[in-house]
């Protein structure tokens, strides 16, 4: 039985990236969904008529992936979970990474997947508008969760980028935001690096 005689049934399908990624279904002609990590979540869920195999195609900064499928009889659980990671390495990861695009969100929708891809590939020019924006963040009158999360990815991505490019100085203040920090049993982890010795 090829392709097009096979019988389409309706699954639910979640894909969870680590990276901004557009996924195809069977070919680059036809587009399912689009992972923006920038929305704020890191997964997109659809549901959609397949037939029992079918293909996915992965693209995102510098990679291409393509994955078989094999849909389960109707009469199993119809809902699907692909993790990316599975099948990217970390060398792809790291280098799908996007300085402009950081760069860009940061002034003008600052989230925490900006401070996270400046802490994989920002350069020493990036540490000033960290540093600002630690400063920005940590200023806010009132604390919620969001907010604490995003002042310690910044934190994070300010503090890898003052080691990677010796500013000690920046230790300094990550120390000091940290000492008034409201939420150190959630994310206090992402100072951890930087608060010891």
């Amino acid at each position: 039985m090829n392709t097009q005689e096979q019988e389409k049934r309706p699954i639910s399908l979640t894909i969870f990236s680590p990276v901004n990624v557009s996924v195809f279904y069977n070919s680059k002609d036809t587009i399912l969904m689009t992972i923006d990590l920038n929305s704020g979540f890191n997964y997109e869920n659809m549901q959609f008529m397949t037939e029992d195999n079918f293909r996915l195609i992965f693209v995102g900064k510098g990679f291409e992936k393509s994955v078989k499928f094999v849909a389960k009889p109707s009469e199993v659980s119809s809902n699907y979970e692909f993790h990316l990671p599975r099948i990217l390495t970390q060398e792809e990861i790291n280098n799908s990474y996007d300085r402009e695009d950081a760069i860009n969100h940061i002034y003008s929708a600052p989230n925490g997947f900006a401070y996270e891809q400046l802490q994989y590939v920002g350069e020493e020019d990036d540490i000033v508008l960290l540093h600002n924006e630690l400063v920005r963040l940590t200023s806010v009158a009132e604390s919620d969760l969001q907010n604490d999360y995003l002042i310690a990815r910044c934190a994070l991505a300010l503090g890898t980028n003052a080691l990677k490019f010796d500013k000690p100085e920046e230790i300094e203040l990550i120390r000091s935001v940290y000492e008034n920090y409201n939420s150190k049993e959630t994310y206090g982890y992402m100072f951890d690096k930087f608060i010891v010795g």
